[in-house]
């Protein structure tokens, strides 16, 4: 996939800045060390939009976005298993993105692609306080 190209790539969380009285967007980030730019791995749309669920790649955009109330680096990995968090992400049922990312993170642990327990350290106190 010409998006996964390079040595190696860091995985981030991030937190969208709440808007109007909806809980904050999750989004999971790929980029290259010391890049500016990544790719966005998403669930968009839902029952607060009025449109169904669906899973959405973002490439080329900014890591650093001011969108983003915080970001949290969750592991890198090696540049040949970078499809393999794709196809995961592909394969989590569509629902809220907070559920969503977290539940893409437990499938990443699984497949040993970032250490165990990252999901429970890093993400589950976050979910349902966003």
């Amino acid at each position: 996939m010409s998006r996964l190209n390079g040595s190696a790539y860091n995985v981030y969380v991030a937190f969208c800045r709440p808007r109007y009285e909806c809980a904050s967007h999750w989004i999971i980030l790929l980029s290259h060390p010391g890049s500016a730019l990544c790719t966005w791995y998403h669930v968009a749309g839902g029952p607060a939009r009025n449109k169904p669920y669906r899973f959405e790649i973002k490439e080329v955009q900014r890591l650093n976005s001011p969108d983003f109330a915080e970001k949290i680096w969750i592991s890198g990995i090696p540049a040949d298993h970078a499809s393999e968090l794709e196809e995961i992400a592909e394969s989590i049922p569509l629902q809220e993105s907070q559920n969503w990312t977290v539940r893409v993170v437990r499938a990443l642990e699984k497949q040993g692609l970032v250490p165990r327990n990252t999901s429970a350290h890093f993400l589950e106190p976050y979910v349902g306080t966003n």
